[in-house]
């Protein structure tokens, strides 16, 4: 898939590609419907804001991210494919630290891209194809039925 990533020692920003996600032990995997830029990814962008546990030198970026889980990892039993969710940006760490999606673990700025090449990228989310991220089940995630509110698992 193609993703908006940052080299965060040279603030350069590029698309690139990446491999798809697939979601691991007790995770579910998110085709994304919207994803916001905030005024901090720009703050990011600019050298004005940096991760604070981010494992390497890039990231991809996008913590304003809505969905739906296309797939889920082993053991998750909260959550189902088809689940409409909203994810909160932040979950801690091994080290019991709260770290940011977009910051210090990839966010929701990506495409996927098939055979249909640079018409799937101008178009969007087509045939099945579109922005995919992944998120621990249970921790941060907000389900939502029929526009509203359903609480959180």
């Amino acid at each position: 898939m193609r993703a908006g990533r940052i080299t965060v020692s040279t603030r350069q920003f590029e698309v690139v590609d990446v491999p798809t996600p697939d979601a691991g032990a007790g995770q579910v995997r998110i085709k994304v419907a919207a994803a916001g830029v905030c005024l901090s990814d720009v703050h990011f962008l600019e050298g004005i804001l940096s991760p604070g546990y981010l494992e390497g030198d890039q990231v991809t970026l996008g913590h304003e991210v809505a969905g739906v889980i296309d797939q889920v990892g082993a053991g998750v039993t909260e959550c189902a494919v088809g689940d409409r969710v909203v994810v909160i940006a932040g979950e801690r760490n091994a080290a019991h630290q709260i770290t940011t999606m977009g910051f210090d673990y990839d966010g929701g700025w990506a495409i996927v891209t098939g055979k249909q090449g640079k018409e799937q990228q101008d178009a969007g989310s087509k045939d099945g194809q579109g922005d995919h991220l992944l998120a621990k089940a249970g921790s941060g995630l907000c389900r939502f039925w029929f526009g509203h509110g359903k609480g959180c698992v």
